[in-house]
């Protein structure tokens, strides 16, 4: 389900924001199409299609611990394999069906930011706002790299957007039928994309919870049901999920390491004395890859990813005539204490420079989003004294997914200490609450004049290094 015209603020965004809004979906929507385009299927960070395959052979979701990415909810896997299956039956030989899968994760990336514009744009902010949050959307890296990766993680990001902006439009119309059982639909969808996509339930329940205390949007009795009604289909899902990893594996949700890994994790090597505390930006600004001084440090780390390809899959191609460099790497990032460390003098100078300031610029919306959710939490749309009390029973998500997310990587690294868990796509889940808190920090911040001055220099900085290194990827790759 995609956004319809209808879905706009009754007022519109005036000409200037909408001239900007489309540039930036243009050029965002063709970054993510030429990386697709020119990116080998399997460069990724593990083997997603396998699932589909089975499904393929099988006709039937394979058990979970039939291969390494097996243990996820089918969603993704059974919606691809249903594609790959129509393109066959087209003529469409391996090599071409397998890129048809490979394009869907694409596809769900570029829906992605056209539901974002339709969440900006319900919510009562002013163009400037809502053009500075959705330029960092289309130009934000990590989205680029995971929209030309194959993997289940954008169509979570696809599904946990879309129940943002249902749940905003149910309120917005009273909780009409249609509404809630789209609302339904997707939020059942979204729960089988990811483990972390399940936030989406306490997400929708904040909202409407917010709603019944101040009686807006709709009668109190007919939120109770509305919400009821959109959760209990997810719930039932999951429950037929979860009931046969019960009974095989012992565990609701079990992880691929506790099925192919129980002697590893129990063994205690590779563990790392993660930093749960500290954030020192400045070490991933100096060296903008996975390096000794950096990867330890959880948020140094997981921010950091989100600007740059910090554990490289892109960085091989630009930077190629160094492979040995290459191989020690890898080497140091997957083995235990003790392997040798390569240093960084290999990465050309470009690397080191864009890397660095993609990194540093992203300190910029960070601060933003941490703006936006101060106003959230204790300013203006606090839901124990909102200054208007629907803008801030819409707005409650984005606090409890922003605590959702980082709430489960906290607790993935806390339970797998490893470098391997830090990864910023499992908390991109969190994007359409990213995205708003930066909106609500820009229209906090643009009431001072140089203030808006230095964020909109800033913002247009961050798309010109943003375009100009996935077109350097893009040449290195094609020319490989």
């Amino acid at each position: 389900m995609t956004p319809s015209p209808d879905d706009a603020r009754p007022d519109g965004p005036g000409p200037r924001a909408r001239a900007v809004l489309r540039a930036c979906l243009v050029v965002g929507v063709a970054l993510r199409l030429l990386l697709f385009a020119v990116n080998p299927p399997t460069n990724a960070f593990d083997d997603h299609f396998r699932p589909i395959t089975l499904y393929l052979e099988t006709g039937e979701v394979p058990d979970r611990d039939a291969c390494w990415e097996c243990y996820h909810p089918p969603a993704f896997y059974v919606s691809s394999a249903w594609v790959v299956q129509g393109a066959t039956a087209l003529g469409a030989t391996p090599p071409v069906a397998q890129k048809i899968a490979h394009a869907l994760p694409c596809l769900y990336g570029i829906l992605t930011l056209l539901v974002l514009r339709a969440l900006l744009l319900r919510l009562r902010l002013p163009d400037f706002a809502t053009c500075t949050a959705f330029a960092v959307a289309c130009f934000l890296p990590r989205h680029v790299y995971m929209s030309a990766i194959h993997s289940n993680d954008t169509i979570a990001y696809l599904g946990v957007t879309t129940s943002a902006w249902l749940a905003v439009r149910a309120l917005d119309a009273g909780c009409r039928v249609r509404d809630l059982a789209w609302l339904a639909a997707v939020l059942a969808v979204t729960v089988l994309t990811k483990y972390t996509s399940m936030v989406v339930l306490p997400m929708a329940a904040a909202s409407f919870g917010v709603a019944w205390w101040w009686r807006v949007g709709a009668p109190r009795a007919r939120l109770v049901t509305g919400l009821a009604l959109a959760c209990v289909p997810a719930l039932v899902v999951l429950a037929l999920f979860a009931a046969p990893n019960v009974r095989d594996h012992g565990k609701a949700f079990p992880s691929n390491l506790e099925l192919f890994h129980q002697d590893y994790l129990d063994s205690g090597r590779g563990r790392r004395d993660l930093d749960f505390l500290g954030f020192a930006p400045w070490r991933a600004i100096a060296t903008p890859v996975l390096a000794p001084e950096n990867r330890d440090s959880v948020w140094t780390v997981l921010w950091a990813r989100a600007w740059f390809d910090m554990e490289p899959r892109f960085l091989p191609y630009t930077d190629p005539a160094t492979p040995e460099w290459w191989e020690a790497y890898r080497t140091w990032l997957g083995g235990a204490e003790g392997d040798p460390w390569p240093g960084t003098a290999a990465l050309t100078p470009w690397t080191r420079g864009i890397g660095g300031t993609l990194v540093a610029l992203g300190l910029v919306p960070t601060a933003l989003m941490l703006v936006g959710l101060f106003r959230c939490l204790v300013g203006r749309w606090c839901p124990l004294r909102p200054a208007d009390a629907l803008e801030a029973a819409r707005l409650a998500m984005m606090p409890v997914l922003t605590a959702g997310v980082m709430a489960g990587i906290t607790l993935t690294a806390w339970k797998f200490p490893y470098t391997f868990a830090l990864k910023t796509v499992y908390i991109l889940n969190g994007l359409p609450a990213f995205i708003a808190l930066t909106a609500l920090g820009a229209d906090f911040l643009r009431r001072v004049g140089f203030a808006r001055r230095a964020l909109v220099a800033a913002t247009v900085a961050l798309c010109v290094a943003s375009t100009a290194h996935v077109l350097h990827v893009v040449v290195a790759m094609l020319d490989a």
